[in-house]
Parts: structure tokens; C-alpha cells; sequence
């Protein structure tokens, strides 16, 4: 008899084990991650590697909002499609947003064909920017080291330099369209790969 509630007892405890181990697979289990700086996670995917290098089409024929990055040296560029119906002046969108960098001295920053009605402004370590599209036609840059494509008011923005604190630092990204988030415009590197969400934090290793 008592063998037999002790054979019973070994079952159930068996079952209750197997069944919180099965519910732990299926939830998951968040490991520590100690290869990043402390910085606010918005996705899980690897920005990092999505964000190196120039896009290689021009930037006019989709349109939207870009960043890359080459080094330690950043560029953010928004693009008016070239087919795009021009509206009326009044109603033109306008873009807004802000970069932060996190374990990193932002530096050297350069505006690109920013025009009267747009703005780009540098405080510490934060970078704030306006992108109107009524200044179509103001304040072109002509410089011989701007792009041929860049030579032009429908491409606009600005680059900077991350000076890193240590061997990794975060760049967080945020932009809105005439106060919405449209995280489907922002195109990251060479390949332009989409962000999922707004704001994005992107984590890399600095190169001194």
C-alpha cells in the first residue's frame, strides 16, 4: 500500500516537472546580455550591421528618410522621391526628430542643403533636426565635396561624427512625420534596409 502512494506520488512529481519545464521552453528565458552599453532597447534586431555603408541606388527614386554610416562618421539624408506630386505650399509634410548618442562625444556637424523654413541643431550629445518640405528650392549647396545627386533642394540633411567613451556606443534615432512616427520611410545602409520601429537604437563597435 505504501509502496504504491510513494509509486503514485513519484508520477505526479514527474508530470509537475515536466510541465513547468515545458512552459519555461515555450515562454523563454531572457539571458543577460553584457556585451552592450546600457541603453533603452526598442528592438532586438542587429541594427548594427544594417546601417554600414552608402546606399547604392539613388536615394530620390524611393524616397524617404536615410542613415548610414561609414566608421564613426554618420550621415542622415531625407530624399523627396523624384516622381513626388508637388501640393500646395501650405500643406507640404514636415519631418522632425531627434539623434541622441549614448558613450559617445557627437562632433563635426555638417548641415546639407538645409534651407530657411528647416533646421539643424547640435546640443551636446544630442542633435535635433526639421526637415520642411516647402524649402524645394532654397539654400542649395554647390560645393564640389557634396554628391552630384546631392546637388539638389530635394535631398537635405546632415552628417556627424561619434567620438566613442569606450570600445561601443549607441545611437538612438527619432523621427516623425508631421508628428507620426513612420519608422516604414527610414532606410538604413547600403542595402536600405527598413527600421521596424521608431524610436531605434542602434548599438556598434566604435573605431578609434
Amino acid at each position: 500500500m505504501h509502496f504504491e502512494l510513494h509509486i503514485r506520488r513519484a508520477i505526479l512529481l514527474f508530470a509537475f516537472l515536466f510541465l513547468v519545464t515545458s512552459c519555461a521552453t515555450l515562454a523563454g528565458v531572457d539571458e543577460p546580455d553584457g556585451k552592450r552599453p546600457k541603453f533603452p532597447r526598442d528592438t532586438t534586431f542587429p541594427y548594427d550591421q544594417y546601417v554600414i555603408g552608402k546606399p547604392n541606388l539613388d536615394m530620390r527614386v524611393q524616397g524617404g528618410f536615410y542613415i548610414w554610416r561609414i566608421g564613426n562618421l554618420w550621415h542622415v539624408r531625407m530624399a523627396e522621391k523624384l516622381d513626388r506630386p508637388r501640393l500646395p505650399v501650405p500643406v507640404e509634410p514636415v519631418i522632425t526628430g531627434s539623434i541622441r548618442v549614448e558613450n559617445g562625444i557627437t562632433a563635426d556637424v555638417r548641415k546639407i542643403n538645409i534651407g530657411p523654413l528647416s533646421d539643424v541643431r547640435h546640443k551636446r550629445d544630442d542633435i535635433f533636426f526639421k526637415f520642411d518640405l516647402r524649402d524645394d528650392t532654397f539654400n542649395v549647396d554647390r560645393r564640389r565635396d557634396v554628391e552630384s545627386f546631392e546637388v539638389r533642394g530635394d535631398i537635405r540633411g546632415f552628417d556627424f561624427r561619434v567620438q566613442p567613451k569606450g570600445t561601443e556606443y549607441c545611437v538612438r534615432l527619432n523621427m516623425e512625420v508631421d508628428g507620426i512616427p513612420r519608422p516604414g520611410i527610414v532606410h538604413m545602409g547600403s542595402f536600405m534596409h527598413i527600421a521596424e520601429t521608431l524610436p531605434l537604437t542602434i548599438c556598434v563597435h566604435s573605431f578609434n
